[in-house]
């Protein structure tokens, strides 16, 4: 009895780590988009935004619905803020307003 509850909790486990692996490989492969790509539709999505404003009210006949658009805003800055030429690291880090070659990087020592 206690070894198939062990052989059970080793496979969730295994399925857990082989699911954060798949899900590392494809943040990996939409890295390697380059930004030049997104330009067209990230200029028109941040026009759309604001014309939007922050809250959009769609009327479902039955009932308003309210969706809140500032955290897409966030989200269309991250996939633009993508470097390429670093696909893993770059999809670990998810900066925002990141330019390659510009941006600083800042590292802080603490002293003990």
């Amino acid at each position: 009895m206690k070894k198939n509850i062990l052989i059970t909790i080793a496979k969730y486990i295994l399925i857990f780590a082989i699911l954060i692996g798949i899900y590392l490989v494809l943040l990996t492969i939409t890295s390697l988009i380059p930004s030049s790509v997104l330009e067209d539709n990230v200029r028109r999505s941040s026009e759309t935004l604001v014309q939007e404003g922050e809250k959009v009210v769609f009327n479902l006949g039955y009932k308003g619905e309210i969706i809140f658009t500032f955290t897409d805003a966030l989200m269309i800055n991250t996939a633009y803020s993508v470097d390429s030429s670093h696909p893993f690291q770059s999809a670990i880090l998810a900066r925002k307003n990141y330019i390659p070659g510009q941006t600083k990087l800042v590292y802080r020592r603490q002293s003990i």
